[in-house]
């Protein structure tokens, strides 16, 4: 969120190209040294080109976190995600009163 200066309530397509949503070189770059910062690994400067969205992203650095991880603890993660970004979004909108959540329907209709 940061590296693409989206406010944190901006929901975000974990399967949409982060280049669709706004990401140029220098955010995909700065994007790799955050990663790279904060988990100890060498990640390639490419990886953002490479794995082009948060979904393929997390794969990939669940593989380099845990070598011997199969493709279900791959998926297993991306499950957790998918279930975060649902708790979060329920939080969201549990304190919406009627007029806020047709108005969020609406929106969501219309980016359809």
């Amino acid at each position: 969120m940061e590296v693409m200066r989206l406010d944190s309530g901006d929901a975000v397509d974990w399967r949409r190209g982060l280049f669709d949503i706004g990401m140029d070189s220098l955010m995909a770059l700065e994007l790799k040294n955050r990663l790279q910062a904060s988990l100890g690994l060498a990640i390639p400067s490419t990886l953002a080109f490479t794995y082009p969205d948060i979904h393929a992203i997390s794969g990939y650095l669940v593989q380099r976190i845990f070598p011997d991880a199969g493709p279900a603890m791959v998926a297993s993660a991306q499950d957790a995600a998918i279930e975060h970004r649902v708790l979060a979004a329920a939080a969201q909108i549990e304190d919406l009163d009627e007029a806020e959540m047709e108005s969020l329907l609406a929106r969501k209709l219309e980016s359809l």
